[in-house]
């Protein structure tokens, strides 16, 4: 939206929060007083002209922002383990390694004990 005044960074729960407190100021003048009273107030002094206009613009810049980090992520992660898979060699179970650490389990490989 390009007449917002809201900052690049903003945080629906800071935003909610906002409401909540103007919530107590509304209801000091009337006590019979709504949160999506507050709520519209938030955003229309936000430049939206809803709640929800404001919500799915919060959480459009998020996904928006995010999506690179994680993309970002992927492919690092996917390229160390093709080079984890070159230094440890053909033998060595990379799949079954991927599959631990996403378990959050060890998987150094043990020697058998001779029996």
């Amino acid at each position: 939206m390009s007449n917002s005044k809201l900052p690049e960074c903003a945080s629906l729960e800071y935003l909610k929060k906002l409401a909540k407190d103007r919530l107590q100021e509304l209801r000091r003048a009337d006590p019979q007083a709504k949160l999506a009273t507050a709520l519209l107030a938030v955003a229309r002094d936000h430049g939206f002209s809803s709640w929800r206009a404001l919500k799915a613009e919060i959480e459009q810049r998020q996904t928006r922002n995010t999506a690179p980090f994680f993309d970002a992520w992927a492919k690092k992660r996917r390229r160390g383990i093709a080079r984890l898979a070159q230094i440890v060699g053909p033998h060595f179970p990379i799949h079954l390694c991927m599959h631990a650490t996403t378990a959050g389990r060890d998987c150094t490989p043990r020697r058998r004990a001779d029996t």
